[in-house]
């Protein structure tokens, strides 16, 4: 896997395929692999960049903090080091927060925004719930027991009423080389809990699609719709039966709003 130096971190990545950049910037907890299930897909037509976060993955702290400005640091530097010019952004999540900060910025190469079950803000209610995920990392607890819980909240109805595919998903999650590591989860817990956006939204110029589902557990689709209205021009595409993680459990159907995003 690719290394790149920024001082306070070494941040790990991966590139692939050929045509317009596309970067894709995960959500909490989750690194390059997470998006295993449409990679290849878009690696056919784009030149796909994907990053593991700060703590997350195989990129390790060397020093410095976990928040959603220094991520957007680390992937605008990535930007430049491969020499991507202007390019597009999928982030999923917290990675829709990172997405957002990075094309607010003055003079952001960020031509193009596909945001995936995210908002401007954290809602207040999810304090709870990132909370328990917290605590429970923090316990000890057996990570396949713990990534259920997670599952509970990111899939749909349709998929967790499967017990026996959540539970070996849970294991496969579990045997994963690069768990999460509690103290990094923490610190982004803290990053997203505290993080609003809503007063940069209007500065956003990129053209955007927001993209929802409306099982969504962690954003509702009220919180999405919103953020959508306040992006100048933005698109907003509601899948009904899908939930958090639309690439994972759906991603033909990722797949096509993506392009049509791009087009």
């Amino acid at each position: 896997m690719p290394y790149l130096g920024l001082g306070e971190v070494g941040l790990d990545y991966e590139v692939g395929g050929g045509g317009p950049a596309l970067m894709m910037v995960a959500g909490w907890a989750s690194d390059v692999s997470s998006w295993g299930g449409i990679w290849d897909l878009l690696a056919g037509s784009y030149r796909v960049v994907a990053m593991d976060h700060r703590g997350v993955g195989r990129t390790r702290l060397v020093g410095g903090r976990i928040s959603v400005e220094a991520m957007a640091d680390d992937a605008l530097a990535l930007a430049g080091h491969l020499g991507l010019g202007e390019f597009s952004v999928l982030g999923h999540s917290m990675g829709g927060f990172i997405a957002m900060e990075m094309a607010r910025r003055a003079g952001s190469p960020v031509r193009q925004l596909i945001l995936e079950g995210t908002a401007a803000s954290c809602p207040g209610r999810n304090d709870a719930i990132f909370g328990k995920w917290n605590a429970d990392l923090q316990s000890g607890m057996a990570l396949a027991e713990w990534f259920e819980g997670l599952f509970g909240y990111l899939f749909s109805r349709e998929f967790l009423a499967d017990k026996a595919a959540v539970a070996a998903a849970a294991q496969l999650a579990a045997r994963y080389p690069y768990p999460p590591e509690p103290a990094a989860f923490a610190s982004q817990v803290r990053a997203i809990t505290g993080f609003d956006l809503t007063p940069a939204l209007s500065k956003i110029t990129a053209k955007t699609t927001v993209i929802h589902g409306g099982e969504d557990q962690l954003f509702s689709t009220a919180e999405a719709a919103a953020l959508a209205a306040a992006i100048p021009g933005a698109n907003f595409i509601e899948l009904p039966e899908a939930a958090h993680a639309i690439h994972a459990e759906h991603p033909q159907v990722m797949i096509r709003c993506i392009r049509e995003a791009l087009a």
